[in-house]
């Protein structure tokens, strides 16, 4: 929440804007009390949906093997599968290690919905034991040391680590095309 002190500088489309192009909710604090009206999360959630056109859908079990077979060749592929109900529409859940990786692969994953006949849905959570872990590598690959534990910080999908040397561009950027977070 951003907390503003004149009303009149809150503007209502910067914030769909925001929430479109991020996919997180940017809500401005009135210290008035009141507030501009934030879009609701339905709008989020169809973003996270990939809708099947038409096919009848293939058994569960041969359905999980065409999508394995579809990401093997890719760098980015989901760790883990599985059938959901969201919103009242059954389909496959596609976790990714950030929901941001997973929006990077909707037209893949548009052809696993088209081609198996489920609707996919990309998963809302992030694997923050999975990327500390990455970033620990990455951190040993680079010498870097650290000199407390990484913080997840959500709002700014942001793995935060405190250290005394500088950190190579080289190794955020490696760190962003593998979990979509930024250091």
């Amino acid at each position: 929440v951003i907390s503003l002190l004149d009303e009149s500088k809150a503007d209502p489309s910067f914030s769909e804007l925001f929430t479109k192009t991020t996919g997180w909710k940017l809500a401005f604090g009135i210290p008035s009390g009141s507030a501009v009206s934030v879009p609701e999360s339905s709008a989020v959630q169809d973003e996270m949906m990939i809708l099947s056109h038409g096919k009848n859908p293939l058994e569960q079990n041969a359905a999980m093997t065409l999508i394995h077979a579809i990401f093997a060749g890719e760098d980015v592929k989901p760790y883990k599968l599985g059938i959901k109900t969201v919103s009242g529409v059954r389909c496959f859940e596609a976790a990714f290690l950030s929901p941001q990786l997973g929006l990077g692969k909707k037209e893949l994953l548009q052809k696993c919905a088209d081609d198996t006949g489920w609707n996919m849905h990309i998963a809302a959570s992030v694997n923050q034991n999975a990327i500390q872990i990455l970033l620990a590598q990455l951190c040993a690959q680079y010498g870097i040391s650290l000199s407390k534990n990484p913080s997840y910080l959500a709002g700014e999908k942001t793995m935060e680590i405190r250290t005394v040397q500088e950190i190579p561009e080289e190794m955020k950027g490696r760190f962003h095309k593998e979990t979509g977070l930024y250091l």
